[in-house]
């Protein structure tokens, strides 16, 4: 892929070993969220780094994939990188900085018990700041299978994201500027919602696995 042209990228959610162990909790939980001071940011698994982060102009946000079929939960534009390579005490500084805070509690602070192989995990926070969060109105899925596509379900020549569990795609590919351009398709307004301060630690957590229930319901 030429480095210099705008890319869409693709990202699955709820997905992978690491949320298996432990307690560990999805960095991803924060990507259909808003933070106490009503912003929206973004982590793309499965670590926050991205290639060619200032190259992408939207991220498709994807559930499990199942027989080819995976459906799109939402949709991130407008874009800003806060990842670079100062490494997790950027981070760090960046949401002390920009007091991110879900319900009162520190972004870093959510995810302090998290490990990785019985070892305390060192991954980033955050990958974008996003202007603008969109659910889509209807289902839509994507399918790497020709013979599944049909009106809501649009096939991808390129495949689905796998071990990466992200995967880049040339914004110019036709199905995807028919997808991410049609306005009948989308929300016109940012529907994602602060986290009341009242509400604690479990019940973030609690709505985190209940969207990973919901989503496996509705395959």
């Amino acid at each position: 892929m030429n480095t210099n042209e705008k890319t869409i990228l693709i990202a699955k959610m709820y997905v992978g070993n690491y949320l298996n162990e432990g307690e560990n909790i999805g960095h991803e939980i924060i990507n259909l969220f808003k933070d106490d001071n009503g912003k929206n940011y973004i982590f793309i698994t499965p670590y926050g780094n991205v290639n060619n982060i200032n190259n992408i102009e939207t991220v498709l946000m994807i559930g499990k994939t199942e027989n080819g079929v995976t459906e799109i939960i939402a949709k991130a534009t407008d874009l800003t990188p806060v990842y670079d390579d100062d490494g997790l005490n950027q981070q760090r500084n960046y949401i002390d900085k920009n007091n991110i805070k879900y319900a009162g509690i520190k972004l870093y602070d959510f995810f302090k018990y998290n490990t990785y192989k019985q070892e305390k995990e060192k991954i980033f926070y955050i990958t974008f700041q996003a202007g603008n969060v969109l659910f889509p109105k209807e289902k839509i899925y994507l399918t790497e299978d020709k013979r599944k596509e049909k009106d809501n379900c649009i096939f991808i020549s390129l495949g689905l994201p796998r071990q990466s569990m992200h995967q880049f795609y040339d914004e110019n590919e036709k199905s995807f500027n028919n997808l991410i351009n049609d306005e009948t398709k989308w929300e016109t307004e940012n529907k994602t919602k602060k986290l009341s301060n009242n509400l604690n630690f479990n019940i973030m957590l609690n709505r985190f696995i209940k969207k990973i229930i919901d989503n496996e319901k509705n395959k």
